[in-house]
């Protein structure tokens, strides 16, 4: 509607969001303390249980979104959010730790193991067989929700060369 009014095209909030994979137990937890923190952060509310809209009482008493079959999943049946969360309160999250490089490595390595187990091809097979390669891009993009700019850096490809590859 904003775009027709304005005569434009596009999205209309570029660059503000972005979506950033979780690559273990570890970060997703630091995700969950983040999102909980925000309103403190925010200074809408002192402590994050007194925001309406949180989720929080929910992970401190283990009901109602932390019961879900993928939460179930992620963390087992006999998980306890209360231990995993107890700093939230005490300790404001200015900003959620990264994977480091050695991290983002290990997940690029076994997105491409999987991906050779499940081809039954071999490493000399993505190498000599651009199709193999493009498969293995989108594999690593789609599946293992890794960014480009990590798949560059371990393929040791340029940005061109890889959206070559992808999209062609």
């Amino acid at each position: 509607m904003y775009n027709k009014e304005e005569n434009r095209c596009g999205v209309l909030f570029r660059n503000r969001y972005q979506a950033e994979p979780i690559y273990d137990i570890k970060y997703l937890i630091n995700c969950i303390k983040y999102i909980h923190e925000n309103p403190v952060k925010a200074n809408i509310v002192s402590k994050s249980e007194d925001y309406k809209y949180s989720s929080i009482k929910d992970y401190l008493n283990n009901t109602g979104t932390t019961q879900s079959n993928i939460m179930k999943e992620i963390f087992g049946d006999n998980y306890n959010f209360k231990m995993m969360l107890k700093n939230a309160e005490e300790k404001s999250f200015i900003d959620i730790e990264q994977p480091n490089s050695d991290e983002i490595r290990k997940f690029i390595i076994n997105g491409i193991s999987e991906f050779l187990r499940e081809k039954s091809i071999s490493v000399v097979d993505i190498f000599s067989n651009r199709s193999h390669l493009k498969d293995l891009i989108l594999y690593l993009n789609e599946s293992c929700n890794i960014k480009n700019k990590d798949i560059q850096k371990f393929l040791e490809v340029s940005k061109p060369t890889l959206c070559r590859i992808k999209y062609h």
